[in-house]
């Protein structure tokens, strides 16, 4: 992962981090987002789930709309849905299940549109490793995609200025 490899060496990173127990896909990210647990946001399940509506806190998406900037949410997964909150978030984007086509959505919107905040979600390398095992040759090839779509965001980001 020579993207991945290259940001780690050049800017800030943790290998401390942490999720919520358990680290389920749409409860973690809401938490991400929102920064309060579970038992706060609400988000228990992990399916998009129409009829359970969207998020009730705020995310960062909110608060940087409240400051007037311009927010982009560009996903893998339909169950993101449930964090596209009216008038918090400018453009949201369920391209496909592919990182690279995730990312190229992203590229061309964030170079058109330089927003202030752009939350990116790559799906593949978790599908894989759900399908094959973690640490599969699926699930490996699906984490050099996913920094292969990296790549098309950090160009874009250049590209802008």
């Amino acid at each position: 992962m020579p993207t991945l490899n290259r940001l780690i060496r050049e800017g800030a990173h943790t290998w401390n981090a942490q999720t919520i127990v358990p680290s389920i896909t749409l409860p973690s990210h809401t938490s991400m987002l929102t920064g309060v647990e579970p038992d706060k946001h609400k988000i228990l399940w992990n399916d998009w789930v129409p009829e359970r509506g969207m998020v009730t806190v705020p995310t960062v998406c909110a608060l940087a709309k409240r400051q007037k900037l311009k927010t982009a949410m560009f996903v893998g997964k339909s169950k993101f849905i449930h964090l596209f909150v009216p008038k918090t978030v400018d453009e949201f984007s369920f391209p496909a299940y592919s990182a690279k086509i995730v990312a190229r959505t992203a590229a061309e919107y964030f170079v058109a549109e330089r927003p202030a905040l752009t939350f990116v979600h790559f799906a593949d390398s978790d599908g894989a490793g759900h399908e094959h095992g973690w640490g599969s040759p699926q699930q490996k090839r699906a984490f050099a995609e996913e920094d292969e779509a990296l790549s098309i965001l950090l160009k874009a980001v250049h590209r802008s200025g």
